[in-house]
């Protein structure tokens, strides 16, 4: 700041004095200034030489980590590709059995169809002999010849 009061024989200054004192003391606070950049800067400069020595120790670590940690990955990966394959192992083997199952269920209906058809074999088979045991008698082979012609005549109106 410029000192406004007078001195014994010294004049005011004019503006061209304070203009130029006033850039003086503004080029001096720039230099001052430019000093504490290049400070700064170097300080900056330091700073990163350190963080980078300090980012390839933590990159190392970092990169160690990573590898552990893809090797458990890996190695859970391998579990559950184990456990994958045991379990479709068993589904197969499920599905096969369930399939058995199933030919075995339609073998056993097939027998039952087929024994049902037998038994309608068989009631018509009765039927046709119960017909002819009423038309022909109940003639048996044990039967003596007389106790046929009895029944003969039983029938035609005995």
């Amino acid at each position: 700041m410029v000192n406004k009061r007078k001195v014994k024989g010294d004049k005011t200054p004019t503006t061209e004095e304070e203009d130029r004192d006033t850039n003086l003391a503004a080029a001096n606070e720039n230099i001052n200034t430019m000093d504490s950049v290049e400070e700064q800067e170097e300080e900056e400069e330091e700073e990163e030489e350190e963080d980078e020595n300090y980012d390839l120790t933590e990159l190392r670590e970092l990169d160690n980590a990573w590898e552990e940690e893809m090797g458990e990955l890996i190695a859970l990966d391998m579990r559950v590709t184990a456990l994958e394959e045991k379990e479709m192992g068993e589904l197969i083997a499920l599905d096969m059995r369930v399939t058995a199952l199933e030919e075995k269920a339609v073998d056993e209906n097939n027998k039952i169809v087929d024994a049902k058809n037998k038994m309608e074999a068989l009631d018509i088979l009765l039927a046709l002999l119960e017909a002819y045991v009423e038309e022909v008698g109940d003639d048996s082979p044990e039967d003596s010849p007389e106790d046929v012609k009895e029944r003969e005549k039983k029938r035609k109106g005995g």
